[in-house]
């Protein structure tokens, strides 16, 4: 979960973006960690190295629940990718993120329909869906707001997709 970056931040692209189109995903490099309202969580995960093709076929579904950090205007949901390696020898295993500064893979940003203020406190819950079998890899993302205190049931932010 993630607010809009700053105005510093869209205008330091190379190609600067004064108004984002509505709906639209957005790639975007070095997305700066302050945006982020929670820390990052797993949807998705391949192991090439144990896999089969069959096995990669197969739809993922999860149940993720963030625990908002701080109080902002929630936006979206920026994704980045993570690849782990197996380890080395001696060592630890390698790993790349594309939020690790200094990427050269974008985050991508998927806008929710509309912002929603939230508090500290608050839940995201998002049910995540990857088809990674298609010649395009597709991704839904089904979006929930659960208030601190709040007993009553989740409000609907809506379903983002990608691509």
């Amino acid at each position: 979960p993630c607010s809009w970056p700053s105005g510093e931040y869209w205008a330091s692209l190379p190609n600067p973006v004064l108004s984002p189109p509505p709906g639209a995903a957005l790639k975007l490099p070095r997305f700066p960690r302050e945006a982020t309202l929670a820390p990052a969580q797993p949807f998705e995960q391949l192991d090439f190295g144990s896999a089969t093709a069959g096995r990669l076929a197969e739809p993922q579904h999860s149940r993720i629940s963030f625990g908002l950090a701080r109080a902002a205007s929630l936006r979206g949901l920026a994704l980045h990718i993570e690849v782990a390696f197996p380890p080395l020898a001696e060592g630890a295993a390698p790993r790349v993120s594309s939020a690790d500064e200094g990427s050269h893979w974008p985050t991508v940003l998927l806008p929710l329909p509309q912002p929603a203020e939230v508090a500290v406190g608050d839940t995201l819950v998002v049910e995540a869906e990857a088809r990674s079998a298609d010649e395009q890899p597709r991704y839904s993302f089904h979006v929930w707001l659960q208030r601190a205190g709040a007993p009553s049931q989740p409000e609907a932010l809506g379903c983002l997709c990608y691509p």
